[in-house]
């Protein structure tokens, strides 16, 4: 995100073992950054604030852009990732595309497991945020 850019929504949650950071543009473009080990706290935070962000969200089709970094995250209980494939497949219906980041091998594993879970089907998987939001951006 460059210096400057305004927002319409910016928050973060963080516990003593991680967190996670979510900001969102007038365009509509979410950037969501997660760091330290996961928790059902955390998730239930971050799922408290995507329905804020998604109520922001006007008319029935999706106009969301997600870009999320995993490289930070050091793990997420398996708890955690079922629930929040849960809200992803109710509320599937926000986000246009999702592109995601980073992460060690097995929290990428575990990622692409949940957006099956929630059968999301504009979600990409990429090594870096340049490839990352090149793929975002394009229709």
């Amino acid at each position: 995100m460059e210096l400057g850019t305004q927002l319409i929504y910016d928050q973060k949650f963080q516990t003593t073992e991680g967190g996670f950071t979510i900001v969102v543009t007038p365009d509509f473009l979410a950037t969501l950054s997660f760091f330290g080990k996961g928790s059902m706290d955390i998730t239930n935070a971050l799922i408290a604030m995507l329905e804020d962000v998604a109520a922001m969200v006007p008319g029935s089709e999706p106009k969301l852009r997600a870009i999320v970094n995993l490289g930070d995250l050091k793990g997420s209980p398996l708890r955690s990732q079922l629930v929040l494939g849960k809200w992803l497949f109710t509320r599937k219906d926000v986000a246009k595309k999702i592109a995601i980041y980073g992460g060690n091998p097995v929290e990428v594993k575990f990622t692409k497991a949940v957006m099956v879970i929630a059968r999301m089907d504009r979600v990409g998987f990429f090594a870096t945020e340049d490839e990352a939001r090149r793929w975002l951006m394009n229709p």
